[in-house]
């Protein structure tokens, strides 16, 4: 599982829609000739729409990335260590407790993380580890046998 957040997804999604937009207003402006206002007006925007969402994508990266930093930098503390306190993760990361908090019951409710949280204290459940289908007793096994 990766720790793509819905921003970093937008932020694809906006590169993806922007390169294809000015690729088509790239087409229509200047392979395909027209003398229709309207069809020249079309696809003057849909060029300039392209070339604005190529920008606002790519202007997302840099927030998208320190996101990804502080969530990966939460993530760590709490799967090294058995127990932590949300203020302790709190305190090494300088994030706010609120949002560690989100992140974790975020990542607990994913599948990420297993444990669960109790007031300020975080503990992580080994027992709570996925079972794959396959070879072991009744057709299933631990994926640390």
């Amino acid at each position: 599982m990766s720790l793509v957040s819905g921003r970093s997804a937008g932020a694809c999604l906006l590169i993806m829609f922007g390169f294809m937009a000015v690729v088509i207003g790239l087409m229509l402006v200047f392979i395909i000739p027209s003398f229709d206002p309207i069809f020249e007006t079309i696809s003057w925007v849909s060029l300039y729409g392209g070339i604005l969402l190529l920008i606002i994508g790519l202007a997302m990266i840099p927030g998208v990335r320190r996101e990804t930093i502080k969530t990966k930098s939460i993530i760590e503390i709490a799967a090294v260590r058995k127990e932590v306190t949300i203020s302790e993760i709190s305190q090494e990361t300088g994030l706010d407790r609120e949002y560690v908090r989100e992140v974790l019951t975020k990542y607990l409710m994913s599948g990420f993380l297993f444990g669960y949280i109790e007031d300020d204290l975080f503990v992580r459940d080994t027992a709570g580890r996925p079972r794959h289908y396959g070879r072991g007793r009744m057709g299933f096994s631990s994926s640390y046998d």
